[in-house]
């Protein structure tokens, strides 16, 4: 049902140890990352002044290996086997190798530099790289678009709200944004000007207007992103200390061990929220900030080898453990394995509804006003990808979750599989979105206007629906045993029926290419 590498041993923590179907109850595989992650933590132990720390001093040289393995023939770093070059990996594992002491003129470093030249140069990163390099002096702040604390005071009718973005990208920037206000800086004698082609582009934005387009929203943000800085060069910046605050109490509350193991329970926000705190005077001694670092120092992989070149740890962006359970049960259930004759199939079921989020998160704030008296763990069930991260369940889990615990069913004289299932079911009806489909982690709706934020070019600034997920859901729902010909199916349908390529695929957010995307249209077109 599910193949993984039982051989792996975790150096940060217990949790990723958890390997095949561990104790008898739950699956957890490595989610594999790329070179981001080694070349970030990295660059983040620098920032930190963490990099002569005695775990440092052994866990650095073999996290740059992984930095080294990882690069292709070509001198390049990519985001997935047969990626085009990513210019930002390439540009972050060059520097922290630099700052490991590699020799710039090794053949390998040579290789990455003529690739990162080639592609635009070290100017065409994105922006949450530009970021790292200012925290290191590398370029100036004013390189980096401008991401007032202000945003977390705007008022929910306000165009741009928290909850109107993506849930990643709300945990991302307001740790952003505190470092863009208090604008850290750990200057270590190292740069990488051999990396730019033009080095003016270290002291000013590097996105360009839109010159076919005088009024877009480009260039718009473009000129909002010049006004904030002139406004905080000339020290009007009203309300700076009280947003600062307020932003600091959002992200601890979200970094508390009772709700979540780590800010997002993902890689990104884990880091930028370290360096943010560090500059708001927090010690590494204080309880947030130390099980900050475990959670995510949690995710590293030891892979130790005879070979000095091969030995490396490498990081995972996040655990998986609900995902992975949820897609075994379902594949065990094609093999006809049931709770009721299974105790270890039984056991599974066990840990997730143990995992189910009984709080109310971020998502509730979207619901449809007749939807808000609904309560988790009462009258719904909802679950999210990792161990802990009871602010963002997400309609993904929840609804293979579902669709495995009613697959396998309950013990004899038992329903607790599938009453959980149908509270589930209920959650996801709650999340559809006026469009007929489902995003991930919000019921929200699309607003393209976002994409142009200067700080919005990882390309995930919102999270609308998509066909990939709204695929996936239909097939969930019909499976649980909701009847074909009920209105949300029907709007899911329409849906699918309209993001149909002309080539005729769908494409997938979740997935690479589009045959993830297409595979799941198709399973939730034939479940209807």
């Amino acid at each position: 049902a599910v193949a993984v590498d039982a051989r792996r041993v975790v150096v940060g923590g217990e949790r990723g140890a958890e390997v095949g179907q561990a104790h008898g109850t739950h699956w957890c595989a490595e989610l594999e990352g790329d070179s981001i992650l080694s070349s970030e933590y990295i660059l983040m132990k620098f920032i930190l002044s963490q990099e002569a720390g005695a775990i440092e001093r052994v866990r650095l040289p073999r996290i740059a290996n992984q930095i080294r393995l990882s690069q292709r023939a070509d001198g390049s770093w990519g985001q997935y086997p047969g990626s085009a070059p990513d210019i930002s990996a390439c540009v972050k594992s060059y520097l922290a190798l630099k700052l490991m002491g590699e020799d710039v003129n090794a053949p390998h470093m040579a290789r990455a530099r003529e690739v990162i030249r080639t592609h635009g140069g070290a100017e065409a990163c994105n922006t949450f790289s530009t970021f790292y390099l200012a925290c290191l002096g590398i370029v100036s702040w004013d390189a980096c678009p401008a991401i007032p604390p202000q945003i977390v005071m705007l008022p929910r009718w306000f165009p741009f709200h928290m909850s109107k973005v993506a849930a990643w990208t709300r945990t991302m920037i307001l740790p952003l944004a505190l470092c863009s206000a208090l604008q850290p800086v750990r200057r270590l004698g190292v740069d990488v000007d051999e990396l730019f082609l033009d080095l003016t582009a270290k002291t000013r934005l590097a996105k360009k207007p839109d010159p076919e387009h005088t009024v877009c929203w480009r260039n718009f943000f473009l000129l909002g992103d010049r006004l904030l800085k002139g406004c905080r060069r000339l020290g009007f910046t009203p309300f700076r200390q009280r947003s600062i605050k307020q932003a600091e109490r959002w992200i601890a509350a979200r970094m508390t061990p009772e709700t979540t193991e780590g800010l997002g329970a993902i890689f990104p926000p884990m880091v930028y929220a370290q360096i943010a705190f560090k500059w708001l005077g927090y010690p590494r001694e204080h309880p947030l900030i130390a099980q900050a670092e475990r959670d995510l120092d949690a995710f590293m992989i030891d892979q130790p080898h005879a070979d000095p070149r091969l030995d490396h740890i490498r990081l995972q962006p996040c655990f998986s453990p609900v995902w992975d359970t949820a897609i075994a049960l379902d594949a065990l259930s094609e093999a006809g394995y049931r709770a009721a004759s299974d105790e270890r199939v039984a056991k599974a079921c066990d840990w997730l509804r143990a995992r189910e989020v009984t709080m109310v998160g971020d998502w509730h704030e979207n619901l449809r006003r007749e939807d808000r008296h609904l309560r988790p763990g009462v009258d719904t069930a909802c679950w999210a990808f990792e161990y802990k991260n009871d602010w963002y369940p997400d309609v993904d889990d929840t609804c293979m979750v579902s669709k495995a615990l009613w697959r396998v069913g309950d013990r004899a004289g038992e329903t607790k599989n599938r009453d959980a299932a149908r509270r589930g079911v209920r959650w996801v009806l709650a999340m559809q979105n006026d469009d007929g489909g489902w995003a991930a982690f919000d019921r929200t709706r699309d607003r393209a206007w976002m994409e142009a934020i200067p700080f919005a070019d990882h390309n995930a600034m919102q999270d609308p629906s998509c066909s990939d997920i709204t695929g996936r859901v239909m097939e969930a729902l019909v499976q649980c045993g909701l009847e074909r010909g009920h209105p949300a199916l029907d709007r899911g349908l329409d849906y699918l029926l309209r993001t149909q390529q002309p080539e005729g695929c769908w494409w997938g957010r979740w997935g690479s290419n589009y045959i993830y995307g297409t595979w799941q249209a198709i399973n939730g077109l034939r479940a209807w």
